[in-house]
């Protein structure tokens, strides 16, 4: 646990070449490989909500980079590569994450209601607008 505490362990150039984290991270890059397809599939094929449907645009693109971050960090560090394969890299991206994970779900429901209100009430005035002649 001390070891932990310590800045020389996530500074260190060269770390213990017995990693024992090669699976759980090759499948948390595919399950953000799947989450980012399957966002993709759901939007175009099963949602209807013009709404949700334009904010879910944004989400597969982040999920598939973090993915790709995960995976070169990895090769990294089963390559043995100095200053690539630093600890502090891993905690770096885990922090870039977590920041963007809290920042999206906490605002997602907010910023749903808003846009369902603005379409709502560019509707509403939009009716009174005269039509464009073709």
């Amino acid at each position: 646990m001390n070891k932990f505490l310590k800045l020389s362990y996530y500074f260190s150039a060269r770390p213990d070449p017995d990693f024992h984290f090669t699976k759980l991270t090759l499948l948390v890059a595919g399950l953000f490989l799947l989450a980012a397809l399957a966002i993709r599939v759901w939007r175009r094929k099963y949602a209807t909500d013009e709404v949700l449907r334009k904010m879910l645009k944004r989400y597969p693109g982040p999920l598939v980079s973090f993915s790709l971050a995960l995976l070169v960090l990895l090769l990294f560090r089963e390559g043995g590569i100095p200053l690539f394969s630093m600890r502090i890299w891993w905690v770096i991206l885990i922090a870039i994450f977590a920041t963007w994970a809290v920042r999206n779900i906490m605002g997602l429901n907010k910023e749903y209601h808003d846009r369902k209100k603005q379409l709502y009430h560019h509707q509403a005035q939009a009716k009174y607008l005269p039509k464009k002649r073709h």
